[in-house]
C-alpha cells in the first residue's frame, strides 16, 4: 500500500470518527421522552384526570419530539393536544389543539362559518380558561382564520390562530407579560384601549 493510498484510508477513518463521535454527542444532548412529555402537558395545563393519553415520539432527523395529548373534560368532550419539542433543550417549538376532537366524526360536516365569539371561546378553553377570567383583545378574521388574542389579568397574553369552518388551534402563544415592564405596558394599554371601545360600541347601540 503506498503512501497516498495510506493517507486516504487514514482520512477517511477520521472522518468516520469525527462523524460517529459527533453523532454520540447529538444523541447525548437529547432530552429523555418522558421529560419532553412532562414539558408538554406542564404547559396544556391539563390535570391528571383529564388526561387520557399523552405519547411522545422522536423525529430523529429534526431533533423535534411530537408529543400528543388527548384529554377528556368533565363535560364528556375530548381534545387533542399536539406538540413540537426541540429534543436538545426541552424548548416548545409549535403547539396546536383541535377542542370537541373526534376522529371519527368531521368536526364540521356542513361547512358553517363559526362566529368570532364561537372562535374566541374554543381558544379560551383550549388554553384552559372561561371567557369570565380574560379579556379579548381581538379577534380578526384573516381568510378562513381568525386571530384571536386576549388577556389574562395584565400578567399573562395568549394568542392563536382558529379555523373558521374546523375550529383547529394553532399558533398558540403565550407570552409572561411578568417579565419584561415594557410588555406589561402594552398589554395594560391593550386593555384599556379594548375597554373604552367596548363602552362606545354598547354607547352607540343604546343611542342608535
Amino acid at each position: 500500500m503506498n503512501k497516498t493510498i495510506k493517507k486516504s484510508v487514514s482520512l477517511v477513518l477520521a472522518l468516520i470518527m469525527l462523524l460517529s463521535m459527533g453523532l454520540s454527542a447529538m444523541a447525548l444532548n437529547v432530552i429523555p421522552a418522558d421529560e419532553a412529555k412532562t414539558i408538554a402537558i406542564e404547559d396544556s395545563r391539563l390535570t391528571a384526570d383529564e388526561i387520557e393519553s399523552a405519547i411522545p415520539y422522536l423525529d430523529s432527523n429534526q431533533y423535534l419530539y411530537t408529543v400528543v395529548i388527548i384529554a377528556h373534560f368533565s363535560d364528556n368532550s375530548y381534545a387533542k393536544y399536539t406538540y413540537e419539542i426541540k429534543a436538545a433543550d426541552g424548548t416548545i417549538f409549535t403547539k396546536s389543539a383541535i377542542m370537541n376532537y373526534n376522529p371519527l366524526i368531521p368536526s364540521n360536516p356542513n361547512g358553517v362559518q363559526m362566529t368570532a365569539n364561537s372562535a374566541a371561546e374554543i381558544a379560551y378553553k383550549a388554553f384552559r380558561y372561561n371567557a369570565s377570567e380574560v379579556t379579548l383583545l381581538s379577534a380578526e378574521l384573516k381568510g378562513d382564520l381568525y386571530s384571536i388574542t386576549f388577556a389574562k389579568g395584565t400578567e399573562e397574553k395568549n394568542s392563536c390562530l382558529v379555523n373558521s369552518y374546523t375550529g383547529e388551534i394553532t399558533g398558540m402563544e403565550t407570552i409572561d407579560c411578568t417579565k419584561s415592564p415594557v410588555d406589561r405596558v402594552i398589554l395594560i394599554l391593550q386593555i384599556v384601549i379594548t375597554m373604552i371601545k367596548n363602552v362606545i360600541g354598547n354607547f352607540t347601540s343604546i343611542i342608535g
